[in-house]
Formats: C-alpha cells, structure tokens, sequence
C-alpha cells in the first residue's frame, strides 16, 4: 500500500476510535488526542503524497511514532481498568499506526537511501562546497533510525545473552556507530553552514549550553543562498536528486 494511503486510513482509524474514547469514558478531553493527531496526519496527508517533500514526509514519520509511544499509557489503563472495549479500541489504534510507521519508514529509506549514501561514500570528510536541507536532514533521520535500532538491539542482546554480555556488545555497537558517523556528520553539518553562507566555524556555537544547539537548528532547517555563493554553486542545480 502506497504510503499516503496507509497514512490516510491511519488518521481516519485515530479520528474515528479517538471520538468512540471520548464518547466511553465520560468525555475525558484526553480521549481527543489521538483524533487531533490524527487531523494533522490527514491535513499532511497531501504532501505525503509528493515524494520530494522531506519535510511532510519527516513530520508525519515523526508523528506517527509519537502517537505510538502515546498509546501505550492509555492501553495499560485499560488493561488496568478491565475495560474490554477500551483495551479493543486502543490496540486497533496502536495497530494501525504500527504499520503506517512501518509502510512510511520503509518508502523513507527506498526513496532516499542515495542523500545518505551520498554523504557517506561521496563526502565522507568534505568539508567544502554546500548542501541543501534534503542532504543534511536525511542523513540526521538515517543516523537517528540507526541509533534507535542500535538501543533495539541492545535491549535484545540483554534478554539472549544477560545483562553483562550485552552491554558489551551493545556499547561496540553503539560506539562502532558514533565513530563511523562523527566526521561525515561534521562534513555535512559543515557544508549546510556554507549553503546558508555561513562559515563552518559556526558549528562553534553548539558549544553554547540550551541557545546554541537551538541556533544550529535554525541554521539548518533555513533555506541556502539562491545561486552561487563563495562556498560553491547552488546544490539545487546539481543533477544529483
């Protein structure tokens, strides 16, 4: 299923079993968050169908594992409460958005694996010419999918292999990770200061505890210099993507 598709009877499954809640349990105004996602999911739910828009692609990846995680309290309530019809409700929800978070991941990392590709093989340690948004944000969302996968793992091997095991190979696994991403996400961080034409000495700025990490943000997500600035020509003219 196409993931527009997917994202689509998702938001109308969160909307629908969202009011059935609030209508069950007294009109609880928490029983409306799931339909409230669910409105955003759906407003999103045109650009998802744009495979060039990373930024409604992100948003709505970034919601659905939210809700998710979200879900898990209501559930055990339910479980709790011994409400059979709750418990039904929730886990039809939950569900639902576990495969639309899996159809939208997978259509994520089919459609863009070449920007990550790109950053690691072509631009492993260049930190000169620019990159677009497009570069920079899904390589930041590949290496946090891995990192994520990494504490996965992790927890897995605690349950095969004990405690003690696992965290030795948990924390290779995690390091060997961090070490093979530092330079390239240096490089590309770099490169997306000199889009915006800004120096890559910038990147200092992180070290500011609270507002610096929040001005390397801004810098990030604002759009680069229109035609050639004194790092190189405009990314967006380049055949790539």
């Amino acid at each position: 299923m196409k993931p527009h598709k997917i994202s689509f009877v998702n938001a109308v499954t969160l909307i629908s079993f969202g009011l059935w809640g609030y209508i069950d349990v007294d009109y609880s105004p928490t029983a409306l968050i799931p339909v409230v996602f669910g409105v955003i999911i759906l407003v999103l739910n045109s650009e998802l169908k744009k495979e060039n828009k990373i930024i409604a692609n992100i948003t709505v990846v970034v919601l659905t594992f939210l809700i998710l995680l979200g879900l898990f309290r209501p559930l055990m309530s339910a479980i709790d409460g011994d409400r059979i019809m709750g418990v039904t409700r929730v886990s039809l929800m939950m569900l639902s958005t576990l495969m639309a978070l899996v159809v939208l991941l997978i259509s994520f990392i089919k459609n863009n694996k070449e920007w990550y590709l790109k950053v690691m093989n072509d631009n492993y340690a260049n930190f000169n010419g620019r990159a677009r948004r497009k570069e920079y944000w899904v390589f930041s969302i590949f290496l946090t999918l891995f990192l994520i996968a990494s504490v996965l793992v992790t927890g897995l091997l605690f349950s095969i292999v004990g405690e003690s095991a696992g965290e030795i190979i948990g924390g290779i696994l995690v390091v060997g990770l961090y070490l093979s991403h530092l330079v390239p996400a240096l490089a590309v961080t770099v490169r997306r200061l000199h889009d915006t034409g800004k120096s890559g000495w910038f990147y200092l700025l992180a070290l500011i505890p609270f507002i610096g990490g929040l001005i390397i943000f801004i810098f990030t997500v604002i759009e680069g210099d229109k035609g050639s600035n004194k790092y190189g020509s405009n990314p967006k003219d380049s055949s790539f993507g």
